[in-house]
């Protein structure tokens, strides 16, 4: 049996007064009655306003969802803005129950936000004042590193601890190998390849090897490490510090009297410096490496 259409009308004809008529099986997948549209019914009926009690049928109710508790919790809030009361007892008891847990903790008034939408001109404008404001908090923070620095050098004192750069060198460099090698040899490949295609036209393939090793050594190599290192290891550091600020342990260790610049951030600085220039000359290595086995497979050159 196909379910039947879900319908809500207002009869103020009924011997006992004015009556809400719910029937139908009410889905939300569905098209249900909007619920601020039959409020507008509702309102305009002087007669529902002079009894001053809001009464159901939900005689020929079928099956229900969330969209019939909806209409409901409309009608009534209204109902209690109005100062009406409000008769459930023919309402089913799960719905009454739905009802009052619906009811029982009030909406926050900035819980629904609505979007606003700007003008061209108020969006550039608005644009524009963020990256101020982010090139302002960009300045700052690499003013508070460079201030955390000249400290640690006049102090002659390292502001962290030994063993937590340990692993954050570790973290940095040696566990960055395995997505740095594999990289770093299919770009080889990729560009030892694509050159072998073009030279060949010119009986020239014997300078692939040149081809490959001045690409990786003066551009691809560091290039390909830094792409790698913002994307794997900034974001690593990003999602840490980020966590520890939501958590406010970073406020734990101002009120310790430890800078989390100090602390934290200068470390990671330290490592990534060391780091990143012997992550290079691997990176150079292993795409040369990564040529070569196309020299030598799909073109037959010597070693």
């Amino acid at each position: 049996m196909p379910p039947a259409a879900p319908q809500v009308t207002l009869d103020i004809n009924d011997p006992l007064g004015p009556v809400i008529r719910i029937s139908g099986d009410w889905h939300i997948h569905d098209s249900v009655i909007n619920a601020e549209d039959f409020l507008q019914v509702v309102q305009r009926e002087e007669a529902l306003l002079k009894t001053k009690t809001l009464r159901f049928d939900t005689v020929a109710l079928g099956s229900w969802d969330s969209s019939l508790v909806v209409l409901l919790e409309v009608l009534y809030d209204w109902s209690h803005e109005v100062q009406l009361s409000v008769d459930c007892a023919t309402l089913p008891k799960p719905l009454t129950q739905l009802i009052a847990l619906a009811s029982a903790v009030p909406e926050m008034k900035d819980a629904v936000r609505h979007q606003q939408h700007r003008g061209l001109v108020e969006h550039l404008g608005v644009m524009s004042v963020k990256l101020g404001q982010a090139v302002w908090d960009m300045l700052g923070f690499f003013g508070e590193v460079a201030q955390a620095f000249g400290s640690m050098i006049r102090n002659r004192k390292l502001p962290f601890r030994v063993r937590d750069f340990w692993l954050i060198l570790q973290q940095g460099g040696v566990e960055a190998l395995p997505i740095v090698t594999l990289i770093s040899f299919l770009v080889g490949m990729t560009m030892a390849f694509i050159g072998a295609i073009q030279l060949s036209n010119f009986g020239a393939t014997i300078y692939v090897a040149n081809l490959v090793a001045l690409a990786m050594v003066r551009e691809m190599g560091a290039m390909m490490v830094g792409i790698l290192l913002c994307g794997r290891t900034g974001a690593a550091y990003a999602s840490q510090l980020g966590s520890m600020k939501v958590s406010e342990e970073l406020d734990a260790f101002e009120t310790l009297g430890i800078s989390p610049i100090d602390f934290l951030v200068i470390p990671r600085v330290i490592a990534l410096s060391l780091m990143t220039p012997l992550l290079c000359i691997y990176a150079n290595f292993i795409g040369m490496a990564g040529g070569m086995f196309v020299a030598v497979s799909m073109m037959h050159i010597t070693v």
